[in-house]
């Protein structure tokens, strides 16, 4: 998915600036069958007529159908609402087993 969430039609529901960055939070649906952690990587999966609301599922870096383009900051459970964000800053993620190259 390219373009701003605003293009397309999603329904940014808060516009939060912090440190310069411009933080988009858009309300979603999970539907997927389990609970979405807090900082997972998400990605629009499809609408959910009832709610009024996109749904969110799991991003998968080998699929391009499923790149992630918002980030859940609290867990969201099945069948539940909440909030992601196109931008948002995670602290306390051990990277000490990532290399480069």
């Amino acid at each position: 998915m390219s373009g701003n969430l605003l293009t397309k039609g999603l329904g940014i529901i808060n516009r939060l600036k912090i440190g310069g960055f411009d933080y988009g939070a858009i309300e979603v649906a999970n539907k997927t069958g389990n609970t979405i952690a807090a900082g997972a990587l998400v990605y629009i999966s499809g609408y959910d007529a009832t709610l009024g609301l996109p749904t969110v599922a799991l991003a998968d870096a080998d699929s391009t159908s499923k790149i992630a383009c918002l980030v859940v900051p609290v867990a969201i459970a099945t069948n539940w609402k909440g909030i992601a964000y196109e931008k948002y800053e995670i602290g306390s993620l051990n990277t000490n087993a990532a290399t480069v190259g």
